[in-house]
């Protein structure tokens, strides 16, 4: 049997990347094009009050740019940023794991924390940022995160903790994923966070 070989006729490349995004252009088409998934159930099973894993995970993603909308507008009343804090950490609860919001929502979070006074929420706040964009692969937002977080433990005085956490950020400025750009950049942060 003969294999077709199907090619874009005006973009002809051998790059890795050229067939990455076309590979990743193809499926998202594919998905795109597909349409809802239907469960497999008994014609007699009644599905009362069952709710699909994409509604659920849609109803949760609303719920989170809701409470990010309450969040945002409560930033500036310095009696309501412990609350603002509380809305952003959970907003990100909310979010899926591999949602990049998450690790902002964190951030933030870790933000608001800081200037409600409550330093070693925002430490945590900080170091939940950095685990979270560790967990969707994310080396510079997880760079970065430490790098606060270290920052907000050297306003503490916790050397120790400091320095653990910029140990952190050092290891990821080594990882071989980062431009010789974003490393200098994530190097020059680590530099002048204490």
């Amino acid at each position: 049997m003969h294999r077709r070989s199907y090619t874009t006729p005006s973009v002809q490349s051998s790059s890795p990347l050229f067939a990455r995004t076309f590979l990743a252009g193809t499926a998202l088409l594919a998905l795109a094009t597909a349409g809802p998934l239907q469960a497999q159930t008994d014609p007699g099973e009644t599905l009362e009050g069952h709710q699909p894993p994409a509604t659920q995970l849609s109803a949760e993603v609303e719920e989170a740019a809701a409470l990010e909308a309450r969040a945002w507008a409560l930033r500036d009343l310095m009696d309501e940023r412990h609350e603002a804090a509380r809305l952003y950490r959970k907003a990100a609860e909310l979010r899926p794991d591999h949602d990049p919001q998450k690790v902002q929502n964190l951030r933030e979070a870790a933000r608001m924390s800081h200037y409600a006074g409550r330093s070693d929420r925002a430490i945590r706040d900080a170091e939940a940022a950095a685990t979270a964009a560790l967990r969707q692969g994310d080396v510079i937002e997880a760079g970065q995160a430490y790098v606060d977080a270290a920052w907000l433990a050297a306003q503490t005085g916790d050397r120790d903790r400091t320095e653990a956490l910029l140990q952190e950020a050092r290891l990821l400025a080594s990882s071989p994923l980062l431009a010789q750009e974003e490393r200098q950049d994530l190097l020059r942060r680590i530099d002048t966070a204490v």
